[in-house]
C-alpha cells in the first residue's frame, strides 16, 4: 500500500510517515508501539481509528 493509503487508513499524518521512512525523524516510543500493533493487528487499529467507540 502507498504511504498515503497507510496514513489515511491508520490516522497518521502523511508528512510524519514520510519523514520516518526517509530517516529525517524517528517515531517516539508511543508511535513505535502503535506501529508495532499495526504490524501485528492492523484490523484492531483500523477498527479503533474508524470507530473509536466500538
Amino acid at each position: 500500500m502507498s504511504q498515503q493509503e497507510f496514513a489515511v487508513r491508520f490516522g497518521l499524518e502523511l508528512a510524519t510517515l514520510r519523514n520516518w521512512e526517509q530517516g529525517r525523524n524517528h517515531p517516539d516510543p508511543a508511535a513505535s508501539l502503535l506501529l508495532e500493533v499495526i504490524r501485528s493487528r492492523p484490523d484492531v487499529v483500523e477498527a479503533v481509528v474508524w470507530d473509536p467507540f466500538a
